[in-house]
């Protein structure tokens, strides 16, 4: 995630998303914020549903020192997040209101390896696909 928010600014982030069926599938979320946040670092989230991850969202984030975390809803329900920022707010408090919209591609189920597909003729470390 990336905030650049001085009394008020942008916030964005982007990565990857993992549903309760194993399924995976990308994110890009960008907005608007207000309070004070100029930060750049990493996320790890939960929502109480897929609809809840993606499409409109209003939300509060803080943090302590490179600490931070953020609770956002829309009509879908809620999404909590936590991770660790570095910049220059990161150094104090910060935090920010947001309203933002989350894009999502539609979750896959993640590519399976077989022994198949894969050169199984030379030694491979014990819990390798060829070892199965």
């Amino acid at each position: 995630m990336v905030n650049i928010i001085l009394g008020a600014g942008y916030t964005m982030g982007a990565g990857a998303y993992i549903t309760a069926e194993g399924k995976t599938g990308f994110y890009f979320r960008a907005g608007i914020g207000v309070g004070l946040d100029v930060s750049a670092g990493g996320e790890l989230g939960s929502s109480k549903n897929r609809a809840a991850f993606g499409g409109d969202s209003e939300g509060v984030c803080g943090g302590v020192g490179p600490a931070n975390g953020c609770v956002s809803s829309n009509s879908s329900g809620k999404t909590v997040s936590g991770g660790a920022a570095a910049g220059p707010t990161e150094v104090i408090v910060s935090g920010h209101t947001e309203k933002t919209y989350t894009f999502t591609t539609k979750p896959k189920n993640p590519p399976r390896v077989s022994p198949e597909a894969t050169d199984c003729s030379r030694p491979h470390p014990y819990n390798h696909v060829c070892n199965r």
